[in-house]
Parts: C-alpha cells; sequence; structure tokens
C-alpha cells in the first residue's frame, strides 16, 4: 500500500492520535501512524536477517519480537516504549488536502 493511501485511510477514520495502519512497501513492512489531526509518521520495520527474532526500526534500532505481530501488540501493551522507538521517524506528511499540506505546497 502506498503512502498516500495509507494517510488517506487514517484521515478518513478521523486521524485520531495513535490511529495507524501496517502496510507493505517496497518488500518491508512500514507503520503508519496518527502524529495530529494534520500529520502522519511513518517507520520502517525490518526484520533482522543477521538475529533470528529481531526486527529493526528505521534501520536504527534492535527489538526483539516473536513476529511483527507481537511487536506491535508489545507496542500497544506499552506505549511509552513504543515513544522511544518510533521517535526518529524515517518519514512525516501532513496530510493530503489538510491545512498543513496546503500551506507546505505553498499555495
Amino acid at each position: 500500500m502506498e503512502r498516500g493511501v495509507a494517510e488517506k485511510l487514517l484521515h478518513d477514520a478521523g486521524s485520531r492520535f495513535g490511529d495507524f495502519v501496517v502496510r507493505e512497501s517496497k518488500g518491508a513492512h512500514v507503520l503508519s501512524v496518527v502524529k495530529d489531526a494534520h500529520t502522519c509518521t511513518h517507520h520502517k520495520i525490518n526484520a533482522d536477517v543477521s538475529v533470528a527474532g529481531q526486527f529493526t526500526i528505521n534501520q536504527k534500532h534492535s527489538v526483539a519480537a516473536g513476529s511483527l505481530s507481537d511487536l506491535i501488540k508489545g507496542w500497544l501493551a506499552d506505549p511509552v516504549r513504543a515513544e522511544e522507538l518510533l521517535h526518529c521517524t524515517i518519514a512525516e506528511h501532513a496530510f493530503v488536502g489538510s491545512s498543513a499540506a496546503v500551506r507546505a505546497a505553498g499555495t
């Protein structure tokens, strides 16, 4: 799923802080999360091929988890830890059509 499609799904669902979609993009999983009513962050999650049961987040952090599902469930159970791991975003975008996106485009 492309970034814009994920953002539209989140925006159409109400753009509530913490709402998320896990999608595939270019052979990797990406966690797209609503940051605020106008912004969505995107985090690349890869299985760490060098260590079984490890995932890399934004190519920076390595986290132990039995599966991608277990990783996401762990973050839902411990939002503070999730925030620590996800503080370094791979991409942050204003929702298409939001006032922030219009300002960024200079229109």
